[in-house]
């Protein structure tokens, strides 16, 4: 009986120390192999995301030429800086908000009725220009929606993930009308301007690097070169490393290994980064006065340079 009763009774024995520590070994090897698996799931969830806000935005693109024949000018410029309204105006992603389903936001803005530099010193409209909207962010930004630099007259308002091409051009020459890509100053192109292709040509392509040289969607600055802040060029590297500004003015993003660009046929593809760049002495001091903005260099450019050209002659595709 006494046997019986202590058997009954008799604590079941727990784990020992070297067991838990096994156990504990084996979850954290489990959560090592698990966690690049689910960032690599996430980051393509980004991705694809980043890809159906610039597909809707090559939607909105196309719609807006339905109605006007024409692409939006890349931003709007006032004709003088002696303007009493200053420089700072609206850009394509502005004047296409009724056509990516923001009718409402376009209409109180009043983006056809007064400049961007009217609506920054409203009050009741400032706080819509701070809004993050989710068509022009790519999830994969870490960017803040109120970036450090290029502000409308002084006054923040919130970033964008994306940017207009205006070609292969750098600078001043970005307010010159001879720009060779689609989205430009004060410019308005028509489809058949576009000779290399629509299939060929960059319309919108990714700026996210959580930079403080982001691009915001309201429009430029109070400068009247200031189109970095909508518009970047192919004269830099993609994803290449901020040197001498060089993010500010390229294209990139915080995708392994490229970016996402729409093309001026509504198609979105995944450029890489080792894409051939080849700048063929091209420099920043062209020659205004070229018709083409190439003063005959056109030839052994690299393909990323004339993907982002709409006239070359000698178009290229990926």
């Amino acid at each position: 009986m006494t046997v019986l009763l202590s058997q009954r009774f008799r604590k079941p024995h727990g784990f020992t120390l070297v067991e838990l520590l096994v156990v504990i070994a084996i979850i954290g090897v489990l959560v090592a192999l698990l966690l690049p698996a689910i960032q690599a799931a996430r980051e393509a969830a980004r991705r694809s995301q980043c890809g159906n806000n610039l597909r809707q935005i090559g939607v909105g693109m196309h719609n807006y030429v339905d109605t006007h024949q024409v692409f939006p000018p890349g931003w709007l410029m006032m004709p003088s800086g002696n303007s009493p309204d200053g420089n700072a105006q609206w850009g394509w992603a502005a004047l296409i908000l009724p056509y990516v389903e923001q009718p409402a936001l376009h209409e109180q803005l009043g983006v056809t009725t007064r400049t961007l530099r009217q609506a920054v010193q409203d009050s009741e409209t400032l706080p819509l220009l701070r809004q993050r909207l989710a068509t022009y962010w790519c999830p994969s930004d870490p960017s803040d929606v109120l970036p450090r630099n290029k502000h409308p007259h002084g006054t923040p308002v919130a970033a964008a993930s994306y940017a207009g091409c205006v070609g292969i051009h750098f600078w001043s020459e970005h307010r010159t009308p001879n720009n060779n890509g689609v989205l430009t100053g004060s410019r308005a192109v028509r489809m058949a301007q576009i000779t290399d292709g629509l299939s060929n040509t960059f319309l919108v392509g990714e700026t996210g690097t959580n930079d403080e040289y982001n691009s915001i969607w309201a429009g430029i600055g109070a400068s009247r070169g200031d189109g970095f802040n909508i518009g970047r060029n192919t004269c830099h590297r993609l994803n290449s490393p901020r040197q001498s500004g060089g993010l500010d003015r390229g294209f990139a993003s915080m995708h392994p290994g490229g970016a996402h660009f729409a093309f001026c046929d509504g198609s979105v593809n995944f450029v890489a980064e080792t894409i051939e760049f080849r700048l063929n002495g091209f420099s920043d001091n062209i020659n205004q006065s070229s018709e083409d903005g190439f003063n005959g260099r056109k030839d052994g450019m690299g393909v990323y340079q004339l993907l982002g050209v709409r006239n070359s002659k000698v178009p290229a595709s990926l």
